[in-house]
């Protein structure tokens, strides 16, 4: 399962446009602190509800309160539940803006609305990569793909089926493993006839991101 098919549709950004007044409506209608300020499907940044409940003249424009866009806080629409919940726990967020291949905006991922307890769901927190294969279910066997990944000195942590979708034959296997070095691991399944759906490697946030990131954080705090 993807960001983009986990996205909340009980939670609305704020329009560039709209007024600080209809901001605050927005605001006080859910628990979040922070939403995404959009301008025709746009990700211009975002608005922190703090800073709006602080306001003193809510006919302004929501754009005067605009914060920049981080990384940190964004994904793409195929971005693996397995990865979503690794980068929930480790930034506490409450949510996560999900945007498209054109960088458009698709909607907000909640954290509560994955149903899922950080504390006890521990083996998506440990560092390691991410693989999505497909094949037909009849050709589906864990054990050959477990004998596949030990051959290859890695270990799988969690495995998840899913359906294509609801008339397809075809299966996804979303394995979340120990390590971030795959390379000899996917030129094995590749040697044996697997199709790589999904591969995440790694974060490669750099130390600026880290500090944009915890700025941010310190203008929502406020």
């Amino acid at each position: 399962m993807f960001a983009g098919q986990l996205v909340s549709s009980d939670i609305l950004p704020i329009s560039y446009s709209d007024t600080l007044g209809a901001a605050e409506a927005v605001f006080l209608e859910n628990n979040l602190s922070i939403l995404p300020l959009v301008d025709q499907q746009k990700v211009m940044g975002w608005i922190s509800g703090q800073q709006v409940l602080q306001a003193s003249n809510l006919q302004a424009p929501a754009s005067i309160l605009c914060l920049p866009r981080d990384p940190k806080m964004e994904v793409k629409a195929d971005t693996h539940l397995f990865e979503l919940v690794s980068i929930f726990a480790e930034t506490n967020a409450k949510q996560l803006l999900v945007t498209d291949g054109n960088d458009l905006y698709k909607g907000l991922v909640l954290a509560s609305d994955l149903g899922m307890d950080w504390q006890v769901q521990t083996f998506l927190k440990k560092p390691g990569g991410i693989v999505v294969l497909e094949m037909e279910w009849i050709q589906y066997s864990l054990a050959e793909i477990a004998r596949i990944v030990e051959s290859n000195d890695v270990k799988i942590i969690q495995v998840m089926l899913q359906n294509k979708s609801e008339s397809s034959s075809i299966v996804r296997v979303a394995l979340k493993l120990d390590r971030y070095e795959l390379g000899g691991l996917m030129a094995s399944f590749e040697r044996y006839g697997y199709q790589i759906a999904y591969k995440y490697t790694g974060p490669t946030d750099t130390e600026d991101f880290d500090d944009r990131y915890k700025w941010l954080m310190k203008i929502i705090a406020e």
